[in-house]
Formats: structure tokens, C-alpha cells, sequence
């Protein structure tokens, strides 16, 4: 029983099409965890619905509609963290609106990065859960024409031109580097089979 899911959007200000596929595999349950946010002013957070709220300006929610947004969170030993990504990065990057709209997104992405994982790694611990994700965020700025892309763990991003050139754009982050695995046992976790 293999569980696939497709969904095509497109976002009218910033002339954006987002198309994802989504397949489950030999797993028994699907670990990973796709969002497509193809025009941020219409998030839930910024138009009152929801358990989030953020009141904003009309100027600011007139360049919000210029921003795109698409993360993958492949799951590791279940879903509960690629779960809770879904659920709560983006609007843990876009809460601060003024900074996101601003020049602030590359440090924006990695204090988030940093903020969510230490939420997700104290309730792990609470839990004794082995859980984890890795992922691969990509924020679209269509008023300036730039992408910006972070990635965590072995996630990686391939950009492809309208002439069919593909270039990846991330170095992934693998057990297998020793410079990785030194940063990974430093910060008190363990590497287990390359991973």
C-alpha cells in the first residue's frame, strides 16, 4: 500500500507555480512531511484563523503576497519531528514578518532552524523519542527575484534551469564527512551506522 500525493499551486503576484509529489515507499507509515506555501500573505497566521494570530499592515501584507515558500522534512525512525515541522516552521519563520520582508531571511532561516530544533530536541529527550527529521527549506522573494535555500542533515536542493541544466545548490550533511560527524558528537549526540 503505497501512499503518494500530488498538489500543484501557483501564486498570481510572483508568477510562481509549485508542484509537489509526495510517496510513502516500502515504510509502513509516511515519514516525510512536504509544505507548499505558494503566496504567504494568505497563511492562516496573517488572516485570523488558526490558534496563531499576527496582526499586520496592508503595506506589509502587500509584499507578504510576493513571498513563496516550499520545505521538505524527510522523517527519521517516524514522523513526530518532521510532524511538528510542518506544523510549526513556517510560521515560526514568518511570525516576525517585518524581518522576513526585510533583509533579514538568510539569518532569519538559521536562528529558526536553531529555535525549532531546540523545542524538538527537549521534547524528544522528555520522551525518549529517537525521532528526527532532516530538511530543506527554500524561501522566494518574487519583488528582488532571489531564492534562498537552507538545508539540515542529508537534504539536498537541485536547481534546473528552463534549458534543463541542473546544479545542486546545497551541500548535504552527511555522517559519512568527518568534519560532520566531529560537529554531531560535539554537540552530545551520537552516529550510528552513518547516521
Amino acid at each position: 500500500n503505497k501512499i503518494r500525493v500530488k498538489a500543484s499551486q501557483t501564486n498570481s503576484h510572483n508568477d510562481v507555480k509549485i508542484a509537489s509529489h509526495s510517496e510513502q515507499g516500502m515504510r509502513t507509515s509516511q515519514e516525510d512531511r512536504c509544505v507548499v506555501v505558494p503566496n504567504v500573505a494568505k497563511l492562516p497566521i496573517f488572516n485570523n484563523k488558526g490558534q496563531r494570530t499576527v496582526v499586520i499592515e496592508n503595506d506589509a501584507k502587500e509584499y507578504l503576497h510576493q513571498f513563496s515558500i516550499v520545505c521538505v522534512f524527510d522523517g527519521h525512525s517516524g514522523h513526530h519531528v518532521s510532524q511538528y515541522l510542518y506544523d510549526n516552521f513556517v510560521n515560526n519563520l514568518v511570525e516576525n514578518y517585518s524581518r522576513f520582508i526585510g533583509k533579514g531571511i538568510q539569518s532569519l532561516m538559521i536562528d529558526c532552524c536553531e529555535n525549532i530544533d531546540n523545542d524538538i530536541c527537549k521534547a524528544l529527550r522528555a520522551d525518549e523519542d529517537s525521532a528526527g527529521s532532516t530538511g530543506v527549506m527554500a524561501v522566494y522573494d518574487g519583488r528582488k527575484h532571489v531564492l534562498t535555500v537552507a538545508n539540515v542533515g542529508d537534504s539536498s536542493c537541485i536547481l534546473c534551469t528552463k534549458d534543463g541544466k541542473a546544479t545542486r545548490v546545497l551541500k548535504m550533511h552527511r555522517c559519512a564527512d568527518e568534519g560532520e560527524r566531529a560537529r554531531i558528537v560535539k554537540c552530545n549526540a551520537k552516529v550510528m551506522n552513518n547516521r
